[in-house]
């Protein structure tokens, strides 16, 4: 058993121990009955928050340490989604530029929602794929970026796909 491993169990068992005092002196001997209707409800929740935390404790007990992940094959393609709806575009550029130069060979592409011309004509200029909503999508429900992602899923052919999101 690693060091990390009885560090995590030691103060898993520290926090359960300390919880369990906290949570039994509080029923029993803090609770004030007089005003029952703010007191219980109070006391629910941090016995609930309790019992959370120790399910969480649960949850770290048996960390396993996994093997690094095998390498990439070889020719493995790659698709980089960007998914937009009415970013400012120095925003989206400045994410699809960034994505752009991840090391891995991939084909970046930018799903513009609100096609916009001036996207598409920055993402053309340097080398990004574009595509937004094709007219099917005009009478089905849109599901904002999810759905965006979806119809590109369904134009592009990359094993797999990462999307990322523009952010400031």
């Amino acid at each position: 058993m690693t060091t990390r491993l009885l560090l995590i169990r030691a103060v898993v068992v520290l926090a359960a121990v300390a919880g369990v005092n906290y949570v039994v002196w509080r029923w029993l001997f803090s609770v004030r009955w007089s005003v029952w209707w703010i007191a219980v409800p109070l006391v629910l929740a941090e016995t609930y928050s309790f019992i959370a935390s120790l399910l969480f404790g649960l949850t770290v007990w048996r960390l396993r340490a996994r093997a690094p992940a095998p390498p990439p094959s070889v020719g493995a393609s790659v698709d980089v989604f960007i998914a937009t709806y009415d970013e400012p575009v120095e925003l989206v550029m400045h994410t699809a530029r960034a994505a752009v130069q991840i090391a891995y060979p991939h084909k970046t592409w930018i799903l513009d929602d609100g096609d916009r011309a001036e996207v598409r004509a920055l993402a053309r200029a340097h080398g990004i794929g574009w595509i937004n909503r094709s007219p099917e999508w005009a009478r089905r429900p849109r599901h904002a970026k999810a759905g965006n992602l979806n119809n590109a899923l369904l134009a592009t052919d990359g094993e797999f796909r990462l999307p990322c999101t523009s952010r400031g």
